[in-house]
Order: structure tokens, then C-alpha cells, then sequence
């Protein structure tokens, strides 16, 4: 997945839809060192906590060109000079991150899904992001909502994600030889 063009007419539609009358922004990304990958919202109120400023809930906006367009549930800091920075590391480090202020949404410490957009009329992508869905859905079933780190879940829901998961990865696969990377 990659940052998209802030400029491109679909990047700022598809933000329209995510949260009305948005306004996407690039952010510096600058992770601390030592804390956990993708863990925003532990990070963030930590580090108001001792520096100031406060936590900022929103969007990070990412792409699989020509694929699909993709919404992740995150916390940015702003400083007390009003700078917004990106703390969180990332499995691959980036310096910027297209994020989309939400002001309408809080933490309630239950995990959100992401919100998915194919960028062509095709089976194969429709099915990978309903997949991706699914996944969420089996992944924070009951109590399983309310576990954190590594998530144990019980055998049958567990035979479902590998299901899932192999079938995501087969059309990874397919969408890979015709569109590229993600």
C-alpha cells in the first residue's frame, strides 16, 4: 500500500465519504523508538501525558494503485505548537502519512475496520475487500473484542481466519500479476 496523491479527485472523494466535509493532510511521521508497531492508541495518550498537546483521531489514507483505496482508524499527536506528528512505527516505515481528521470519532477501545474502496469494477477486488471484512468480523467476535496484542481465538473462529486468510492472499496473488505490488 502506498500514500496516495492528495490531489487526485477519487483520494478526495473517497475522504469525503470516509468523514463529510474532511479535509486529508499530509503528516510527518517521526515513530518513537521501542513501542509497538501500529499501537496509536496507547502511544499517543502516553505521550500527551508527558509532553502536551493532545491526540488527534482520524484516518490514515493508503492505496494499492488502480486496486482499491483504503481508510485505517488512527491517532496522530499535535504538539503544543499545533504541529501534527505521526509517532506510531509502521511494519514499513514511512516518512508521511495521508491522514483525515475525524473531530466526530473517539477511541472507545474497541477496534474499528477499515474502510475499503475498490478503484475498479472487478470481482476479484470486491471479493478481497469483503474478505478483509470478514476477517475483521470473525477476528473481534464476543470476547474476542476486547483482547489486545496477540489475540487467541478459539479453534473454529481460528479455522475461519486461515481460511480467510489463504483466499486473501490467492487473490493478493492474482491482483498482484495484473496490477502491481501494493
Amino acid at each position: 500500500m502506498r500514500i496516495p496523491n492528495i490531489h487526485e479527485d477519487y483520494v478526495r472523494l473517497f475522504c469525503l465519504h470516509v468523514v463529510p466535509g474532511g479535509e486529508p493532510l499530509y503528516v510527518l511521521v517521526n515513530a518513537l523508538l521501542n513501542k509497538p508497531i501500529n499501537e496509536c492508541f496507547s502511544i499517543v495518550p502516553e505521550h500527551v501525558a508527558r509532553y502536551g498537546g493532545k491526540q488527534l483521531i482520524g484516518w490514515i489514507i493508503s492505496e494499492w494503485k488502480k486496486v482499491l483505496i483504503e481508510a485505517e482508524f488512527h491517532a496522530v499527536w499535535q504538539n503544543t505548537g499545533g504541529a501534527m506528528i505521526d509517532l506510531t512505527p509502521k511494519s514499513i516505515p514511512v516518512s508521511k502519512i495521508l491522514f483525515l481528521p475525524d473531530p466526530s470519532r473517539e477511541y472507545t477501545g474497541v477496534s474499528v475496520d477499515n474502510i475499503r474502496k475498490p478503484l475498479r469494477n472487478d470481482k476479484r477486488i470486491k471479493r478481497f475487500c469483503d474478505l478483509w471484512h470478514e476477517h475483521f468480523l470473525e477476528l473481534n467476535k464476543g470476547d474476542l473484542a476486547n483482547q489486545y496484542g496477540l489475540v487467541v481465538p478459539p479453534p473454529d473462529v481460528a479455522h475461519r481466519l486461515r481460511q480467510i486468510e489463504n483466499e486473501v492472499l490467492q487473490l493478493q496473488r492474482e491482483l498482484t500479476e495484473i496490477f502491481g505490488e501494493p
